[in-house]
């Protein structure tokens, strides 16, 4: 896969994967990235383009007239007829006659060999990929619905896939907040896909998926005879800034 495929484009396909198998990328969206590296999602079948469609939706004055407006090709271009008002016929541009249907399982399969996460891939649940597994075991996954995550058997599918080890969860960019507590309340890494995926080619940053060391907190507080310490020096303060000192910690 070349490395000029834009990290957008492949941001696009997983948000519109998020349905299932039967994803669609419909012309009007696929025409800003048309070019070399598009192609070459084609050519990988990532993409597969679709017959193009046969009809049209009505015009605003047919009102319930008629169907649809039939596509035919006039002079090289493809225009939409209304039976009924002339005027009210459309020509249409190359890229609205097209779509693509998108191989997820293919999508995937890219990111994990592109990502060097050992190449392994595979679809462990309903809109869950296990997309490979991190230096020291961390597996990988990519959750192409945030509806699973959701859920409790989502959850406690990814407990049971990753156990012993604490995985890194790919979630899709709009996943609510409540899915991204649940996730980091059992100790997961949690990383939104637009922030995981490099800016060229089909693969992610592998230093995104690998959590950042809890910081080291500088002031501790033991309630034992109100210490505290400072980085690793004991603080001395009289009893009531102790005790300000202590109530403030514990809110």
């Amino acid at each position: 896969m070349g490395s000029a495929v834009s990290g957008s484009l492949v941001s696009l396909l997983l948000r519109r994967s998020e349905g299932g198998q039967e994803a669609v990328l419909w012309g009007r969206d696929a025409a800003p990235h048309f070019g070399p590296a598009f192609d070459r999602l084609l050519a990988a079948r990532v993409l597969v383009e679709r017959a193009p469609p046969t009809s049209w939706s009505t015009c605003r004055r047919c009102d319930g007239a008629c169907d649809a407006r039939e596509i035919v090709e006039l002079d090289g271009e493809w225009v939409a007829e209304c039976p009924h008002y002339r005027n009210e016929t459309v020509r249409l541009a190359p890229h609205e006659v097209r779509s693509f249907s998108i191989d997820v399982g293919t999508l995937v399969a890219e990111l994990a060999k592109a990502s060097e996460l050992g190449g392994e891939y595979e679809l462990v649940g309903d809109g869950i990929w296990l997309v490979g597994h991190l230096v020291g075991g961390r597996p990988v996954f990519l959750a192409t619905n945030e509806l699973v995550l959701a859920g409790p058997s989502g959850l406690t599918l990814l407990a049971a896939r990753s156990a012993p080890a604490e995985p890194t969860i790919l979630v899709p960019d709009a996943a609510p907040a409540s899915v991204l507590r649940s996730c980091r309340d059992r100790g997961w890494h949690v990383v939104p896909v637009e922030q995981a995926l490099a800016e060229t080619g089909v693969r992610l940053k592998v230093d995104a998926l690998v959590p950042s060391p809890a910081p080291r907190a500088r002031l501790v507080f033991s309630r034992a005879g109100l210490a505290f310490s400072l980085d690793g020096r004991a603080l001395t303060l009289g009893e009531q800034a102790a005790r300000l000192l202590a109530a403030l910690a514990a809110a």
